[in-house]
């Protein structure tokens, strides 16, 4: 018979004989973390259009599930769930439940990027889907622009990095690096704050299940500035119109400055991107890219734990 916790009784004391005689159930265990490579808990290379998501053991293989009324233990080896038809840019909420005693895995989708259309409810103090505790939150991912399909990348040459799958237990620390290769480019006399480049691509999506930990992001720009011009450098979180974080900026007639920007704070539940932004007044601005693979590379660096 599988260890149970008895609602009422306590850690198998009291109540009936089998009570009596279940051992303790660690409710707190999950050994598994939600990956988009088999057999790999810990996702340390870009992983792009995937169709299945994997609930892979890590440091260890078992996870407490409630069934029955009552906790059980469950020793599994890996679950998995087809992707086909989860509709494209959609958080969804993944659950793990006991199917005759084997770990199986169900995905509930999100109303719109910032609202759970079903919110979860702690039993026990673990986090389950409500009205149904025997479903275990055990994450949130996000799929990308095409229908069935989700990422985790890391970022790279003018590239976005997409940190779309999220664990609620053995979070590690991921690191992204968005760079770029273009030259140089410019930015007249607008006063107001752009995306970097003016792309799409000089940011870091990310999906979060739980505000739990702090994201930080770090911008780095080489520019030069025109005659009475005023150049900035700064991080917009789900903006590219507004800073969120503190910055620097260059002057009169600058022949070449390095400006660093940084930010560090939560994300709410959902869909959010990270961006680098930059901002010219009172003439032109040129930022450097790589300058044509010279010394110098403007870039942004996000962090946080998925």
């Amino acid at each position: 018979m599988s260890p149970v916790y008895i609602p009422g009784q306590g850690w198998g004391t009291g109540g009936s004989s089998a009570a009596a005689a279940a051992a303790v159930v660690p409710v707190g265990t999950a050994n598994g973390r939600l990956t988009l490579v088999s057999g790999t808990p810990v996702m340390t290379t870009s992983q792009t259009a995937k169709t299945t998501l994997y609930y892979t053991p890590h440091e260890g293989n078992q996870i407490a599930l409630f069934s029955g009324g009552a906790w059980e233990l469950l020793s599994f080896s890996e679950a998995s769930l087809g992707l086909s038809g989860f509709a494209a840019n959609k958080n969804f909420d993944i659950f793990g439940y006991s199917s005759g005693g084997t770990l199986t895995l169900e995905a509930v989708e999100w109303t719109n990027d910032s609202t759970r259309a079903v919110a979860l409810a702690q039993q026990d103090g673990v986090w389950c889907k409500t009205g149904a505790p025997a479903r275990r939150y055990l994450g949130t991912i996000r799929t990308t622009g095409v229908t069935g399909q989700c990422e985790f990348s890391f970022g790279g040459d003018a590239a976005a990095a997409n940190l779309f799958v999220w664990n609620e237990s053995n979070r590690v620390f991921v690191p992204t690096m968005i760079h770029d290769t273009t030259n140089s480019w410019t930015y007249g006399n607008v006063g107001a704050w752009r995306a970097a480049n003016n792309s799409s691509n000089y940011r870091a999506n990310v999906v979060i299940g739980r505000k739990l930990e702090a994201l930080t992001a770090t911008y780095q720009a080489f520019i030069s500035t025109a005659a009475s011009t005023a150049g900035a450098a700064n991080i917009g979180v789900n903006s590219t119109t507004a800073r969120s974080g503190f910055g620097a900026y260059a002057t009169g007639g600058n022949a070449g400055e390095v400006l660093s920007a940084s930010w560090s704070g939560f994300l709410e539940p959902g869909f959010s991107f990270i961006s680098a932004i930059e901002y010219s007044s009172g003439g032109t601005s040129t930022i450097y890219g790589d300058n044509g693979a010279n010394p110098v590379q403007t870039g942004l660096i996000v962090g946080g734990y998925f």
